[in-house]
């Protein structure tokens, strides 16, 4: 599609905040890769949950009503529906809101942060977008192999925060040599640009780990530091 939108959209874990108040990792990174797209005239928005704190200067935040956390026998129920192939119907439930939040038209980018079991319903409802899945920590120990697949079929690209991360990604993710993925180091110092024309969608089964152009060869991945807001 050749009228991409430059814009991004990026999806915390519901109850985080988009603010430099909690020192949340995610909520960092998210800030981090939306000060440099818009240094380059790139536009962001932030789904988060109504009353969260805000504070960055950067980004604007669209506010949904997520509800409570997910309790315990929910994410049991969740992990027992899959299993008898109903599906995770409380996660989807959960962000359904942040779902609705998004026009249906919407041909640019979606970062969804720690969530692979929202993207089967992104992925239904806004079939022009990019889906990016962005891994900041092990996410599929519950998960079946027909899960997996599931969500793998619904991303167009799956961005990890490290070498471990993606080292520990399950086919059809998976150790595919060759693959590109990026440290969050590489990103904020401007080594790797994350571009929407890059986003293309990767409908085979071996997936493109992070949808990046390289400005410089990466260097060896390193522990993440981020440049405090101001």
């Amino acid at each position: 599609m050749s009228n991409r939108s430059n814009e991004f959209i990026h999806i915390p874990t519901p109850g985080n905040h988009y603010s430099p108040r909690t020192g949340s990792a995610i909520s960092t990174i998210i800030y981090e890769i939306t000060r440099q797209h818009e240094q380059t005239g790139g536009q962001t928005k932030v789904i988060v949950g109504a009353g969260t704190y805000s504070g960055y200067e950067v980004g604007d935040r669209v506010e949904v009503k997520y509800g409570s956390s997910l309790a315990e026998w929910q994410r049991v129920a969740d992990i027992a529906g899959a299993k008898v192939g109903v599906g995770r119907q409380f996660s989807k439930m959960l962000y359904s809101h942040a779902n609705a939040a998004i026009p249906r038209n919407f041909n640019g980018a979606i970062f969804v942060h720690n969530s692979p079991n929202a993207l089967p319903m992104l992925r239904r409802d806004h079939s022009e977008a990019q889906i990016c899945l962005w891994a900041n920590n092990k996410l599929f120990r519950t998960h079946s192999k027909t899960e997996i697949k599931r969500i793998a079929e619904s991303a167009d690209t799956f961005i990890c925060c490290s070498q471990f991360i993606a080292n520990d990604a399950p086919h059809p993710f998976g150790r595919m040599s060759g693959s590109k993925c990026y440290n969050i180091t590489s990103l904020v110092r401007g080594r790797v640009s994350i571009r929407v024309n890059d986003l293309r969608a990767a409908k085979s089964k071996r997936m493109r780990r992070a949808a990046a152009t390289i400005r410089s060869a990466p260097r060896k991945l390193a522990t993440p530091r981020f440049r405090a807001p101001r």
